[in-house]
């Protein structure tokens, strides 16, 4: 079945509540490996092909697309990741054997009954930023409630001066998570209006976007009667511009002589970030 042959978004399955759809699979011809392909789109979050739990639910329910004899031949599942504009290496890949396989199943399948079960302990972190519960979820909103508690306590805001080292780095630790789960809330509402539910204290009104010409050729004719240039300069394209057109063009040209990657200024990143501190007094030399 499929031997060699792509399915392509393909929806699967790996119990009646967890399922998706694979961006492609692909069953080896000699029948042994399943190998996963998904495509990532984003930017913000690189996601390692290490131990992908969604990859790996593609794995298992394809795998269950297949007769038992055909099951039997499988000895690995090879998890390939392309996210092209995310940084670093576009393409990363991981394989696991069907022990592993199996093991992710078990997981993934006692997850469940606990969920049935109603014996469930909600935990936040990074994923949250992809879960459409985020508005809704009580172990966020108690996330949100903690910050606000450690910083202000029952009184208005302190000035940011008098917050404390661990204060500092507990609140920058959790911001993103709070402004997800703000941005969350405000969605919620929106699709609330939408649907015509009320939303004490506001209401949905159109964005107005920037002005455009609605006839280009006629404004030009009469700026230009007029003795006004109506067309701007031209300005050299982006390195990344002058890349692709180069590359389309089928040249080989090698510009890397003439490209410098300016420091902007800096960044304050977790200590789990691979790049090196900077040294504050070379950075900041005291007076």
């Amino acid at each position: 079945m499929w031997g060699g042959t792509p399915l392509v978004e393909t929806r699967v399955r790996v119990s009646e509540i967890i399922w998706g759809t694979a961006d492609i699979i692909l069953l080896s011809e000699d029948g042994k490996t399943v190998h996963i392909v998904d495509l990532k789109y984003g930017q913000g979050h690189i996601v390692s092909a290490d131990l992908n739990y969604q990859a790996l639910c593609y794995a298992i329910g394809a795998i269950n697309h297949l007769e038992p004899a055909e099951q039997a031949k499988i000895e690995a599942v090879h998890v390939h990741i392309f996210q092209p504009r995310a940084g670093g290496e576009p393409w990363r890949e991981w394989e696991t054997t069907m022990a592993g396989v199996e093991s992710a199943r078990e997981k993934l399948l006692y997850a469940e009954t606990m969920i049935r079960a109603g014996s469930v302990t909600l935990k936040t972190g990074s994923w949250c930023k992809f879960c459409d519960a985020s508005a809704i979820c009580p172990a966020r909103a108690a996330e949100a409630r903690e910050v606000a508690r450690d910083v202000f306590g029952d009184n208005t805001p302190p000035p940011v001066e008098t917050l404390s080292v661990d204060q500092i780095s507990r609140i920058i630790e959790l911001t993103p998570r709070v402004e997800e789960w703000l941005k969350a809330v405000h969605d919620l509402g929106v699709r609330k209006l939408e649907r015509g539910e009320a939303l004490p204290g506001y209401k949905l009104v159109n964005k107005i976007g920037n002005r455009k010409w609605t006839d280009e050729k006629a404004v030009s004719q009469t700026m230009q009667l007029y003795g006004v240039d109506p067309f701007t300069k031209p300005k050299l394209v982006t390195v990344a511009e002058a890349e692709r057109r180069t590359a389309k063009a089928g040249v080989k040209l090698n510009l890397t002589s003439m490209v410098e990657r300016p420091v902007t200024g800096q960044a304050l990143v977790p200590m789990s970030d691979k790049r090196p501190a900077n040294d504050a007094i070379a950075v900041f030399p005291k007076n």
